[in-house]
């Protein structure tokens, strides 16, 4: 699936849960937590064969989504713009969307 999509729907699903909270802003952070998983390609995971391999291993896991989204929450949360957000629903939408992310592997 292409990046465009990813980060559409990332914004789309933020928005879907954050937005009245948040407003345009969670469109943003949608956008940028929709490409999290493939971030995965800066890693070097000894050769070429390797890297292609392993890429949509670990971060496009549900479990380390799901095990990493209140992470990624509580950080968020620390910033001043995004403290009228409970770290809960935080945590529910960036769970949202980095398994959108992966799914649309899925079906593409």
């Amino acid at each position: 699936m292409d990046s465009l999509t990813q980060v559409v729907l990332g914004s789309a699903v933020a928005y879907a849960t954050l937005g009245t909270k948040l407003g345009r802003k969670s469109l943003l952070v949608g956008a940028a937590i929709g490409t999290l998983p493939d971030l995965d390609v800066l890693i070097n995971f000894g050769g070429d064969v390797e890297n292609f391999v392993q890429h949509r291993s670990f971060s496009h896991s549900f479990v380390v989504q799901l095990l990493l989204s209140p992470l990624f929450a509580w950080l968020l949360v620390k910033m001043n713009w995004a403290k009228g957000v409970p770290l809960t629903r935080w945590s529910v939408a960036i769970f949202l969307v980095l398994s959108t992310h992966s799914l649309l592997y899925f079906v593409g």
